[in-house]
């Protein structure tokens, strides 16, 4: 670590099983990673009932000189924290981030950023009303895998992308999930769209829509379907089609069955790329690859990024050198792009009919 190293104090706002995971990546050596610039501390730890949670927190995750707090509230006032992860369920993420905002902090949201757009735009105005960072934890848009897809594509290598093909699908319930699960629970934001398949459509929307240049972004236009619980009301399978001037995207997702298995326990492609000369794959699971391989001709050539952790440190990096350089906005992952995305999602769910409690979807 150099003597210039950038140290960020974080703020862990939830408990739960992605804020675990999150904050072990955290204090994680960065060396493991290569990087020398950064270095992260906790802080802070916000429980929504009870200081003793976040204080079993806090010693499951190695982090026993952090602040315990009972209530989010008190969390977001701690004048030592630099930046607020939020990990509440995504049904909360709108008054969660408001109120962090609204006390001044830096926010790194995990995704789905909120469950619409209009709640996403009112928090990206709120962030640069108050001048403060704020960003969707997109974390496979910060892998050196996929930066290194980015770079072969900007490339030329494959030639102009004509088709993306990406699929997200787990095995998360069946008759057995208890109505309580945040994917059967539609005060939680149920379902797999909204959730999961933001990882589909980030693979749709990064050689469409994010790697082009500015002044070559359009909206797609959005058809598809979606398979709705019969007894719950939140979709099971969804299927989005996005269609660009020039070329189109299919992305899918489902809570119910899975895409990684295709035989003798082989992983198959969950992503494809295909332009004009050539194609990338993308095995699964398309939320964390590990490898990808790009077919040009006759060749083809294996790309492999093993991770030295779970890899939500990467985007966690990317904004501390934000916060250092006093920018308000990541450039990887764009409040405008955050909002551009839920706007096909908002599209898709008024075509598939799912609709949740007017509770997760207000903005006041």
């Amino acid at each position: 670590m150099t003597d210039s190293a950038i140290t960020t104090r974080w703020g862990i706002l939830a408990t739960g099983g992605i804020a675990k995971l999150f904050t072990m990546d955290l204090l994680l050596d960065s060396k493991t990673r290569g990087v020398s610039d950064i270095v992260h501390e906790v802080v802070a730890i916000g429980s929504s009932s009870s200081v003793e949670s976040a204080q079993r927190f806090a010693k499951d995750v190695g982090a026993p000189g952090a602040k315990c707090y009972g209530t989010y509230g008190d969390l977001a006032k701690d004048l030592n924290v630099d930046i607020i992860y939020v990990a509440s369920p995504h049904s909360h993420h709108y008054h969660n981030v408001k109120m962090c905002l609204e006390n001044g902090k830096n926010v790194l949201c995990e995704k789905p950023f909120t469950m619409n757009a209009k709640q996403a735009m009112a928090l990206a105005n709120l962030s640069r009303e108050k001048k403060v960072f704020l960003m969707e934890a997109t974390w496979i848009r910060f892998f050196p895998l996929t930066m290194r897809i980015q770079e072969i594509i900007q490339s030329g290598a494959i030639g102009r992308v004509q088709r993306v093909f990406a699929d997200h699908g787990r095995e998360l319930i069946d008759q057995n999930t208890p109505s309580s699960s945040r994917f059967v629970d539609m005060n939680l934001g149920a379902g797999g769209f909204v959730d999961l398949g933001l990882y589909s459509l980030t693979w749709a929307f990064l050689p469409l829509y994010h790697w082009k240049p500015n002044g070559e972004r359009r909206s797609p236009s959005v058809a598809g379907s979606m398979i709705l619980n019969e007894q719950y009301g939140f979709d099971e399978h969804s299927t989005a089609v996005l269609t660009w001037k020039d070329a189109v995207a299919v992305a899918t997702s489902s809570v119910t069955s899975t895409s990684d298995r295709i035989e003798d326990g082989a992983v198959g492609p969950a992503t494809k790329i295909i332009g004009t000369k050539g194609i990338i794959t993308i095995p699964s699971p398309s939320y964390r690859p590990v490898e990808f391989s790009l077919h040009v001709d006759e060749a083809v050539t294996k790309f492999r990024f093993p991770i030295p952790g779970h890899g939500m440190f990467w985007e966690a990096d990317s904004a501390a050198r934000c916060l250092a350089r006093g920018e308000l906005e990541n450039k990887i992952m764009p409040l405008d792009e955050t909002i551009e995305v839920l706007r096909v999602m908002d599209q898709l769910r008024e075509i598939g009919g799912l609709n949740y409690p007017e509770s997760i979807e207000v903005v006041d």
